[in-house]
């Protein structure tokens, strides 16, 4: 019985210094460039902008969406839990860490970046402190602003009842 122990630690030991895990992979990026960690796993949404990964609470970076004690709360969490799909999974790349929870750019086979998806379907607006600030990704940024005024534009989601001007 021993033997096997040992084995399975020695095993479990290698795998881990070859840089292999089942819960989450450290991401880099080119030398001299900031390490992102990427967390991946079963995925839940808990709300319009807030997912469970793998037992851990993210905020979706760069979004915010109404919530849960209004009724448009209630269809922005359908809309997530759409995109993740039944039994899905999400790669989530913390963005920043605030006192609250990290923020994630969060992405799957489904739907791509979920973020942009639900800023696609008017489920949530552009949060201006996360695509503003000195850690903004510029480019992705970019992106939601189109993403969430196209959405505006086409009346998607919650901007359905809004009254053309």
């Amino acid at each position: 019985m021993r033997r096997s122990t040992s084995f399975s630690a020695a095993f479990a030991a290698a795998l881990l210094l070859a840089g292999c895990s089942t819960d989450f992979s450290g991401s880099t990026q080119a030398a001299g460039a900031t390490t992102q960690k990427t967390i991946s796993g079963p995925a839940v949404a808990r709300d319009g902008d807030t997912v469970e990964v793998g037992g851990r609470l993210f905020d979706l970076w760069g979004i915010d969406a109404p919530n849960l004690d209004n009724a448009d709360g209630w269809y922005a969490r359908a809309a997530l839990d759409d995109l993740i799909g039944p039994n899905g999974t999400l790669a989530c790349t913390i963005k920043d860490t605030t006192k609250r929870r990290d923020e994630a750019a969060c992405t799957n086979s489904r739907a791509g970046d979920v973020g942009l998806a639900m800023l696609r379907g008017g489920w949530a607006v552009v949060s201006r402190s996360d695509t503003a600030g000195g850690n903004a990704d510029g480019a992705l940024a970019a992106a939601y602003a189109d993403a969430e005024t196209s959405a505006r534009r086409q009346r998607a989601g919650l901007w359905a009842g809004m009254p053309r001007r």
